[in-house]
Order: C-alpha cells, then structure tokens, then sequence
C-alpha cells in the first residue's frame, strides 16, 4: 500500500488554478464559436436581434473564464494506492480509480498529476511528494514507471 496525505502548497493550487483556467478558455471559446455561428445563422430571419444574442453569448463565454474560488476543496487530501485500485480523497467526496484507467503520470518537480483515458478524466487528480505516509516514492515511480513522464 502507498498513501500519500497532505494540504497543497501553495504553489501547487497557483499551477492547478491556472490549468483550470486554460480547460475553462478553451470551453468558453468552443461554447462561444457554437453559439455565435447559431446567432449569425438565426440573424439572418430576425436582423435586429442580433446583437442581443451575441452579448448574451459573450456574457456567457465570459462567466465561464472567471476563476473559481474553493481551488483547495477541489484538490484531494489523500490518496492511497492499494490492489491495483487508486482513491482520492477530497474534502466532500472520493474519486476511485483503476490503475488501468491511468495513461500518464506527470511528474511536475514536487507534486505528480494523473492523466486518465477519457472518459475517467479529472484534472485535479494529484498528489504531492512530500505528503508520502507509507510506503516510498521509489515504489510508487516503480508502479507507474512505463507511464511516468518527468517535466
């Protein structure tokens, strides 16, 4: 069994808000090329009401953009790693997972992140090395050796 419990670093909840930031660009900027493409066709009927669906749009595009608050509740507290099974636990909450559903792990300096195949997907699934409990960090490398990648 490898246990790993702790509260993130400062520096950890920085990179994870930004990571969080980028995923909710890139959906506000889908969202928004959908819907305005949709507006631009309906204004073609209607051709005042344009400008008002566009506002709605971009309001939305843009409350999407916002950060979040609480980035420490959406990062787990623990995680243990036993019988090929891995359990994040959060403030409210658990997310289980199989070894198997792990594509890559991230190895970020001081802390790892997990990147699951689709659709087991989590982008605050991680951990830091300093919250080891049990077990070593050589045995969780050597457990996810074909798929760690050190950055």
């Amino acid at each position: 069994m490898i246990e790993f419990e702790g509260i993130a670093s400062q520096s950890t909840i920085l990179r994870m808000k930004q990571k969080e930031r980028n995923a909710a660009l890139i959906g506000a900027t889908v969202t928004f090329l959908l819907c305005s493409g949709l507006v631009l066709l309906a204004s073609f009927l209607i051709n005042f009401l344009i400008i008002y669906f566009l506002i709605v749009v971009a309001l939305l595009a843009i409350f999407m953009i916002v950060p979040q608050k609480g980035m420490e509740k959406r990062i787990p507290k623990k995680l243990i790693i036993e019988n090929g099974m891995m359990m994040f636990l959060f403030d409210k909450g658990e997310v289980i997972k199989n070894i198997s559903d792990v594509k890559k792990v991230y190895d970020k300096g001081d802390w790892y992140e997990f990147n699951c195949f689709f659709p087991h997907r989590n982008i605050n699934l991680l951990c830091q090395k300093d919250w080891i409990k049990q077990g070593t960090i050589e045995e969780f490398e050597k457990l996810f050796e074909d798929k760690l990648v050190r950055e």
